[in-house]
């Protein structure tokens, strides 16, 4: 096989990638893999698992992360880690691993307003909860909300049930004092630091969220790997109150998004 990017050759063929067949993991380093560094090879093999992809083992993972984190002078970084088909490569399946600095804005973003965005998220798809490529279509959601004003969207089910953010999970404080995330029938994907968090607080509790419950929500965190939590100040038009200043530092300290 033969190909140019951008006009020089290259050597991976990138055909797994075009087609979004791959799983992929984006986490902060702060000179040693992160603290929910188990939960992220887990999730990577489930998404590998239902690609039909060869997954590397833990310590090779840990080891080809190593080796590109060392090379980049500036800490933090954030770092990807993508598994991809290439029916070249010697088990038909080839890792990419980046990494940047964290800038700023990623690492303590201001408060978020969200709208609610398409009914996308099907739970009946094969790979349902996976972290995925191809994700071409939350990213359009997430350009539409930004062009209404917004920051980012609350993508939902085929049934109109709210599953997650374009690029977070969701957990929210309701109006009876429980702490809520949505439920598999929403077809979220496995979120890394959301998982982290139920451990630490075993009262959170999974609930089918329809549009028609944002009322019920009194305060409500975007959480990921990078920023570890961010506060959600409205969805839609309605303002919501700030999110427990514990649950917050929990987030970040779990993710490193504190340092």
């Amino acid at each position: 096989m033969i190909a140019h990017l951008d006009g020089q050759p290259v050597s991976a063929p990138l055909a797994g990638l075009w087609s979004a067949r791959g799983v992929y993991e984006t986490f902060l380093w702060h000179g040693q893999l992160p603290k929910g560094w188990s939960f992220h090879v887990e999730r990577c093999r489930r998404g590998a698992q239902a690609w039909r992809l060869a997954l590397p083992t833990e310590a090779a993972l840990a080891d080809a992360v190593r080796a590109v984190a060392v090379m980049h002078p500036a800490e933090p970084l954030r770092m990807r880690l993508t598994l991809f088909e290439n029916l070249q490569a010697k088990d038909g399946t080839s890792l990419l691993v980046e990494a940047r600095p964290l800038s700023a804005a990623e690492r303590d973003p201001a408060p978020a307003r969200v709208v609610l965005g398409g009914d996308i998220r099907n739970p009946a798809s094969l790979l349902a909860g996976c972290k995925r490529l191809g994700i071409a279509e939350d990213l359009a959601w997430r350009d539409r909300a930004r062009a209404l004003g917004a920051d980012d969207v609350l993508l939902c089910s085929t049934s109109g049930l709210i599953a997650e953010a374009s690029t977070a999970s969701l957990l929210c404080g309701l109006q009876d004092g429980r702490i809520a995330t949505p439920g598999p029938e929403a077809a979220p994907v496995w979120g890394t630091t959301l998982a982290q968090v139920r451990e630490a607080i075993p009262a959170i509790v999974e609930l089918p969220l329809g549009k028609e419950d944002v009322v019920q929500v009194r305060w409500a965190l975007l959480l990921n790997a990078v920023c570890g939590a961010r506060a959600v100040s409205h969805i839609e038009d309605r303002e919501l109150a700030q999110p427990p200043e514990d649950l917050l530092r929990l987030a970040k300290a779990l993710t490193g998004s504190d340092r």
